[in-house]
């Protein structure tokens, strides 16, 4: 009876605990940030500092990301859009239709650990034209990374 009864509290808080996470996800960019999901409505970046937490760099929706060994280019989304918009449709709809005008520009130095401020499109290509970006990879759009 003994034995049950543990096996039945071991049963119980696999299940309480077994689902937490589930689709969560992380991609590891370097220099310890990471894009982390969280869920549809929640994905950001990641200062890691352990095996298992980090500092929030940028919690807007990241949209799409690009970089090379020195810059992490973003493109995110104010979440106070994604709120707006999300209880009348889904997250892909939303993605697809939000205008360059609810679009803002971040550009993270890794190497020195420094975020910009909110660019506008604008702003964000003429620093663009003042780096070499030819080592950076394509925009990777972060509704395409979700399982």
């Amino acid at each position: 009876m003994k034995k049950l009864a543990i096996l039945l509290i071991v049963v119980i808080l696999f299940a309480l605990t077994g689902c937490a996470g589930i689709g969560d996800w992380s991609y590891k960019i370097g220099n310890n940030y990471e894009l982390w999901y969280f869920n549809s409505k929640d994905i950001c970046i990641v200062k890691v500092d352990s095996e298992s937490g980090g500092t929030s760099v940028l919690t807007d929706y990241i949209k799409e990301f690009r970089y090379n060994e020195r810059y992490l280019l973003l493109k995110a989304i104010k979440r106070e859009i994604i709120e707006q918009y999300s209880t009348q449709m889904s997250m892909k709809k939303i993605l697809e239709d939000v205008s360059k005008d609810e679009i803002d520009y971040y550009i993270i130095d890794m190497s020195k650990d420094k975020i910009s401020k909110s660019l506008t499109l604008k702003e964000f290509e003429e620093f663009l034209e003042k780096i070499d970006t030819h080592d950076m990879n394509d925009w990777i759009v972060t509704y395409s990374l979700t399982p």
